[in-house]
């Protein structure tokens, strides 16, 4: 992972497709917690996003295989 600045972003989400279809949408904090959380996730088609204070959001990881 390259070295990102987590410090402008106001949290973290996590999007995707389950196996079985259906899309997902997950909320973290963005502390050390939700960070380890994060990129922890074994992702199987999703994206990693950093929210910013406007509510705009900046693609941080994407996983598509």
């Amino acid at each position: 992972m390259e070295n990102l600045d987590f410090r402008s972003y106001k949290s973290l989400d996590v999007t995707g497709v389950t196996t079985s279809g259906e899309r997902f949408t997950y909320r973290y904090a963005n502390d050390y917690g939700g960070r380890m959380i994060v990129f922890s996730i074994n992702l199987w088609r999703g994206t990693i996003w950093g929210v910013l204070p406007n509510g705009k959001r900046k693609q941080l990881k994407k996983v598509w295989n």
